[in-house]
């Protein structure tokens, strides 16, 4: 498998630029183990979470296009269905300012 760039965040935790193997396991363990819902943000990117976050009374993190996200999530660019990280480090630091309420 291969190592890709994502970004994790978990709740009252600011979001980070994290390295994790490409892989169905890595992406649960940092869900807590939970099963992946996978929300696309756009065409280009999109936001992994707990998809039992409501039945887990999981915790809330932060709210996305009017709806609140539950637990630790995700984010990462695809290509072709496929999730290939974040190949521009400055692009996951806007992307990780913009989730802690910074400037973009």
């Amino acid at each position: 498998m291969s190592i890709i760039r994502v970004i994790h965040k978990r709740p009252t935790f600011d979001a980070e630029i994290i390295e994790v193997e490409d892989s169905l396991e890595a992406f649960r363990a940092l869900l807590d183990g939970g099963y992946l819902e996978a929300v696309r943000l756009s065409s280009e990117v999109v936001l992994y979470c707990d998809e039992d976050g409501i039945a887990n009374d999981l915790p809330p993190n932060c709210i996305f296009n009017g709806t609140m996200i539950l637990g630790p999530l995700i984010i990462t660019p695809i290509r072709d269905g496929r999730d290939i990280g974040f190949v521009d480090r400055r692009h996951a630091e806007d992307v990780c300012r913009q989730l802690n309420g910074g400037p973009t």
